[in-house]
């Protein structure tokens, strides 16, 4: 079911109806480049869990031209992710957030903190192909892998540059902070988080994942699978099996352990 809220497009699929006492909710945020049709595909893995599912990309053309972490796009968009709780009757449901890459990560970031403040019963998150560095060759590789048209990556990739550049100034005098750096130290999120990258993975280097990987386990729960051959956010179309089996475990251990918190 496509929806459109305000100035956000988002799809939404509920599931069969089933005998489930808890019927937790799904927020995926997808990758710079991708398209409903391909978030699509992950959807059956959460619904035939009993999983209400909430689809979100956010507009392509602002995520390497924003600071990420005092982005007004991606903060709105995220108070709009919100609201769609109270709009279905879904607020007290346990939610988890499974996001791609950066596209979806930076999203991740205003939409844990909203949910934080707003008492949401965040259970778990799901960071597929992240996160990664804010760094200039991480996201020119990004947009050159993305799949549009060339010409169009290079100039793309010569105004992040320069983007970046002032965004690296503004780091240094302290007038905003590193969004990896930030999430990597947020204490009071302690709910359980699931890594799932790839060696392989040209994109986005999988010493990044590792490193936010091994600080978030000093915090909180956290499980994780390399797949070691598929490529950037590709790792369910190549290793489905694998993938869904990691995806419905980690469902089932975040309401094992929401239960018991409960």
């Amino acid at each position: 079911m496509e929806k459109e809220q305000d100035d956000i497009e988002y799809n939404i699929t509920f599931p069969s109806p089933n005998d489930n006492e808890v019927e937790p909710v799904v927020f995926l945020l997808g990758w710079f480049g991708a398209q409903d049709r391909h978030l699509a595909k992950y959807c059956d893995i959460w619904a035939n869990e009993g999983c209400t599912t909430i689809r979100y990309i956010h507009k392509t053309n602002t995520i390497f031209f924003e600071d990420p972490v005092k982005s007004k796009g991606l903060r709105h968009a995220a108070r709009k992710l919100l609201q769609l709780l109270d709009d279905y009757g879904l607020r007290n449901n346990p939610v988890i957030i499974h996001s791609f890459s950066n596209g979806g990560f930076f999203i991740y970031y205003h939409l844990a903190d909203i949910f934080e403040m707003e008492d949401v019963n965040m259970i778990g998150a799901v960071f597929d192909s992240s996160p990664a560095k804010l760094e200039y060759f991480t996201g020119s590789r990004a947009v050159y892998y993305s799949g549009m048209p060339k010409l169009a990556a290079i100039l793309v990739i010569l105004g992040f540059g320069i983007y970046y550049f002032v965004w690296k100034i503004f780091i240094w005098f302290g007038l905003t902070v590193d969004l990896f750096q930030e999430s990597a130290r947020r204490k009071s999120q302690r709910w359980p988080s699931l890594f799932l990258y790839s060696s392989a993975d040209v994109v986005v280097p999988c010493h990044q994942i590792k490193e936010m990987l091994n600080k978030r386990r000093m915090i909180s729960k956290c499980y994780s699978h390399d797949f070691q051959t598929s490529a950037h956010c590709l790792h369910f179309r190549e290793h489905r099996e694998v993938y869904l089996n990691k995806c419905v475990e980690f469902l089932n251990n975040c309401l094992e352990i929401w239960d018991e918190n409960e």
